[in-house]
């Protein structure tokens, strides 16, 4: 006998963030029974700190640890989660640009912009090269100099048997999402069985033997929406807010629409509320509910004695965090923190 009963769908976050706003009515309209978990604070990165930790290696940043706060809840509910993760590569996604395959400078000007997107586009901000040149101390400034875009040119040269318009493109699935992402699901699977059927052998082949110009089409994906799940494509993507259709004039209208109500909610109207773009607010929790284990990891005499990092860069980032006057600095502080987090626990 078959199973009738609805899907289970699950998404976590604060009240007022698209993720939780979008969520809710897809699950409206395809029917699953669907439950959202809370993020209040910041408390649950602490709580959940060490075994993100130890299951990732320290290969991932503690703000990344999405959803590791509510895995024990969604356990109870679903055997087998159904992710999907990694269904922005069959196309150049507007939220994970690649850049085009025959650039005017050839490799090099390629690499240098793989190398910008991986820096500074896809995920948080991290340290741009001036800051790299005061992040370290001597020797490792002289040792470490120049060795990330080094490294970067290397591995993509694994690539050049590959057709020019595939190559950045599998750069980017193996070494975004093989290599970083998919920590995602490996400590998910600490809970749940875990499924990515974006990632099926031969969907990937079919969706990677068309052309380039057909596969980066978005019309042709607003069209399998508009045709397989047609009250779909009246929710918008959460990255731009605007509809997946395929009429044209209602996808216009409805950005018109957006326009108007962006501009009357600045000017007219700030007091309504926000919908917030991220699920949680990670930069405002190192500012209160983290702040104090901030401090412990980046000024402890450990961290200090080892000498890698400035001093000064260290008490540096951190004012220009704190200050709260610049956005993204989390990307750069985080990652240090990750880094003597994964020493304290593997090494000392």
């Amino acid at each position: 006998m078959i199973d009738r009963r609805p899907v289970v769908s699950a998404n976590y976050g604060v009240a007022n963030c698209r993720d939780v706003y979008y969520a809710r009515r897809v699950a409206r309209v395809v029917g699953s029974d669907h439950h959202w978990f809370d993020l209040p604070n910041g408390e649950w990165v602490k709580e959940n700190a060490d075994l993100h930790l130890e299951l990732t290696e320290g290969f991932h940043s503690w703000i990344h640890a999405h959803g590791m706060s509510v895995l024990p809840s969604i356990r109870p509910l679903m055997d087998v989660a159904l992710t999907g993760w990694g269904g922005g590569n069959p196309r150049g996604v507007p939220e994970s640009p690649v850049p085009p395959f025959r650039p005017a400078g050839g490799d090099m000007e390629l690499m240098g912009r793989l190398f910008h997107l991986f820096n500074q586009h896809y995920t948080w901000p991290s340290v741009t090269e001036e800051e790299e040149e005061v992040l370290y101390t001597d020797p490792w400034r002289r040792s470490l100099r120049g060795l990330a875009f080094d490294s970067l040119c290397e591995e993509f040269r694994r690539y050049g048997l590959h057709r020019q318009d595939l190559r950045p493109k599998y750069f980017r699935i193996r070494n975004l999402d093989w290599r970083f992402t998919f920590n995602l699901v490996t400590f998910a699977r600490s809970h749940v069985e875990v499924r990515f059927p974006l990632f099926d052998y031969d969907f990937f082949d079919f969706v990677y033997s068309a052309p380039s110009r057909l596969r980066d089409n978005l019309a042709l994906y607003r069209g399998i929406i508009q045709r397989e799940v047609p009250r779909l494509a009246y929710i918008p993507y959460e990255y731009d807010e605007l509809l997946p259709t395929t009429h044209r004039w209602v996808r216009k209208a409805h950005a018109l629409a957006m326009k108007v109500k962006r501009r009357a909610k600045r000017h007219l109207l700030p007091f309504l509320p926000e919908i917030h773009t991220l699920y949680a607010d990670y930069e405002n929790y190192l500012r209160s509910d983290l702040r104090e284990w901030g401090e412990s990891i980046l000024f402890d005499e450990r961290t200090l004695e080892r000498g890698i990092f400035s001093p000064a860069f260290l008490r540096s980032i951190w004012a220009r965090h704190q200050s709260g006057q610049e956005m993204h600095t989390i990307g750069k502080i985080a990652p240090i923190m990750t880094y003597e987090m994964m020493l304290r626990r593997l090494y000392d």
